[in-house]
């Protein structure tokens, strides 16, 4: 059975290090995770960089993972021993009995404990673990957390079937918010994006109307396409506060405007407030997992996800894997903790 475990600590900037660690023993209630596949989100990303506020280091950084579950403590749990799961990426201490949990349903509690994907192995709550539809690989299971922040930002967002929604970036956020919505009976998703090899995976994902920001005046196309009041939501999801600019023309009288690319902290942007007040726009950030990761991974396992392509790293080759992130030069990378 295993008895160490590696995992890669960051210490700051662009330095990590591997750090070989004992597997603790089980207790109740407790299971033992090998993880298989960890996703690189933005917000790791900007935290080494300096954008994002978060716990200082040395920690292990990675909240976006799954695995098989090789050990459990408690007999009853057997029927999960081999299974593939989805793993929740913290856990808050107050079990949500906390006066912000009880207050702030959904949202992130400020003391959670965060177990840190980019590891080889971990052990969690069985409360913590979601088992994988049938046919569902670690990959797409790692996609559970990010895909839960999704329908989390649809929910803040009012979103109802028969919506017309426009999406700036198509990331993995943007991705997902985009065909989550197609799935849940949006009339019209039209998604922007700079890069091509994008743009054609959104197209074979579904999505309505593609637009390529530097050939086409995005403002038409959605007058063209959904009608001259504009769409019901717009998502900016690159990042990217100069375009709110174009949402707030975009979006129809009453509709909704959704942060959900990650911006540096402290950072301030203008907007329209002759628009934002006569129109009666809704402004609203989005950026928790909320508690959807089993719908989620339902929505999920509904996709045909044949065209998407990662880019995988080992544990040991980390900095490049965050680098190739940093870069942009595909969707997703992902870290495999097993090489």
């Amino acid at each position: 059975m295993v008895s160490v475990t590696r995992r890669a600590v960051w210490n700051g900037d662009f330095d990590f290090s591997i750090l070989e660690e004992s597997v603790p023993e089980l207790k109740q209630g407790q299971v033992l995770v090998k993880v298989l596949c960890s996703g690189i989100c933005g917000s790791d990303t900007h935290q080494i960089q300096g954008l994002f506020p978060g716990k200082p280091p040395p920690r292990v950084l990675g909240h976006e993972f799954s695995g098989e579950v090789i050990k459990v403590a408690d007999s009853f749990n057997d029927y999960l021993l081999g299974k593939l799961v989805a793993c929740e990426p913290f856990i808050s201490p107050c079990e949500g009995e906390c006066s912000f949990c009880i207050n702030n349903p959904g949202i992130t509690c400020p003391d959670r404990r965060h177990f840190g994907g980019f590891s080889q192995y971990l052990v969690l709550p069985v409360d913590a673990i979601h088992e994988l539809p049938k046919g569902m690989n670690s990959l797409i299971g790692s996609l559970a957390e990010p895909a839960s922040c999704c329908i989390s930002g649809l929910k803040l967002a009012k979103f109802e079937s028969g919506m017309n929604i426009v999406i700036t970036g198509i990331g993995i956020i943007g991705l997902l918010t985009g065909v989550f919505a197609k799935q849940l009976g949006a009339n019209c998703v039209i998604m922007s994006d700079l890069k091509e090899d994008r743009r054609d995976l959104a197209e074979k994902m579904g999505i309505d109307i593609i637009v390529d920001p530097a050939t086409e005046d995005l403002k038409q196309v959605v007058k063209k396409s959904v009608g001259e009041f504009g769409c019901d939501i717009a998502i900016e999801a690159v990042g990217n506060l100069n375009l709110l600019e174009e949402l707030f023309s975009i979006v129809r009288p009453r509709g909704t405007i959704q942060l959900a690319g990650v911006n540096p902290k402290d950072k301030t942007f203008p907007f329209d407030s002759f628009d934002f007040h006569f129109k009666e726009i809704t402004l609203t950030g989005a950026f928790g997992k909320g508690d959807y990761f089993s719908e989620a991974i339902g929505c999920l396992s509904e996709l045909d996800f044949s065209e998407f392509k990662g880019k995988f790293y080992s544990l040991d080759n980390i900095v490049a894997g965050f680098k190739n992130s940093i870069d942009a030069n595909n969707i997703k990378t992902f870290i495999k903790p097993h090489g």
